[in-house]
């Protein structure tokens, strides 16, 4: 009787441990981007590889837009900057964007200054990418985005009509 009652608690017991488990397994791959506001206005966030990356390990940061719904608004150039801690990343170069736009970036220090060109817009949705390497297990956490232009097709400057995401996004593979 007793071997039967340990075998039917082991039996209950093994599935709700393994579900358990599973619950608390972080996914690093699956997407978690922020929550974005109604698409009546163009939105820019830094999204990231891995939210958990090691230390001595790489992650690309990217640039992500979506532009309004409005057609005329199509963003076709940007300046931006991604600051940084330099003593818990370290910039290593450039990402390959292969969709037609003109890009350039300089790091100086703590910041990486980006501008960018494209006739037809951004039509990817990505403005630009870096790779970094961590030097601290937070080192995320320094990142911050500021967009000094953002024009649309007309000329004008999108930036009062965007929205910025706080902080960082697991980045959709």
């Amino acid at each position: 009787m007793k071997t039967s009652r340990l075998l039917t608690t082991a039996s209950v017991l093994a599935p709700l441990a393994a579900m358990v488990l599973a619950a608390c397994h972080e996914s690093r791959s699956a997407p978690q981007l922020p929550a974005m506001a109604a698409h009546d206005s163009t939105q820019v966030w830094l999204a990231v590889s891995d939210t958990a990356p090691a230390v001595g390990g790489t992650v690309k940061v990217s640039a992500q837009l979506v532009p309004d719904a409005d057609s005329a608004n199509r963003i076709v150039s940007f300046n931006a900057r991604v600051a940084f801690d330099s003593s818990a990343l370290a910039y290593i170069e450039d990402g390959a964007v292969a969709d037609g736009a003109m890009r350039a970036s300089n790091a100086l220090g703590t910041e990486v200054r980006v501008a960018g060109a494209a006739l037809d817009g951004f039509s990817t949705g990505l403005l630009f990418s870096a790779h970094f390497r961590v030097l601290k297990r937070d080192g995320l956490r320094s990142l911050r985005l500021t967009l000094d232009e953002l024009k649309n097709s007309s000329g004008g400057d999108m930036r009062n009509a965007k929205r910025v995401a706080k902080g960082v996004a697991l980045a959709a593979k």
